[in-house]
Order: structure tokens, then C-alpha cells, then sequence
């Protein structure tokens, strides 16, 4: 099996950063969507089922 040269694995490190840095943002944008549904919030039941579900779902994501 050949060995990869200094270039390529500077350019699978940096491409490692990129993607490190991608999950980062994107762990950072769903964690707003996944606090808990705030239960004294007039809304209606429907609205407040709908908002538990997504929060699941953000969570679940996220996992």
C-alpha cells in the first residue's frame, strides 16, 4: 500500500478541519431547537405537541 505524501495529508487535515468545523455549526444551530418546550407558553395543545415533536426530533438529530 503506498504511503500518502506531505501534501495529501495536509490537504486530508485541512479538509478534517473544514468538516470539523461544519459539525460544529451545525451542532450549534440545533441546539437552539432543542431546549425544552416551555410548558407555560399560551399556545394551544396542538401547537404545544407540534413543538415537543420537533424538539424530539432536533435532539434525536443531534444524537
Amino acid at each position: 500500500m503506498d504511503e500518502l505524501t506531505t501534501a495529501q495529508l495536509e490537504d486530508l487535515r485541512n479538509s478534517l478541519i473544514d468538516l470539523r468545523q461544519e459539525l460544529q455549526q451545525l451542532l450549534a444551530a440545533t441546539e437552539e431547537g432543542s431546549r425544552p418546550v416551555d410548558l407555560g407558553q399560551p399556545i394551544g395543545r396542538v401547537s404545544r405537541i407540534d413543538a415537543i415533536q420537533q424538539q424530539n426530533m432536533v435532539a434525536a438529530n443531534s444524537r
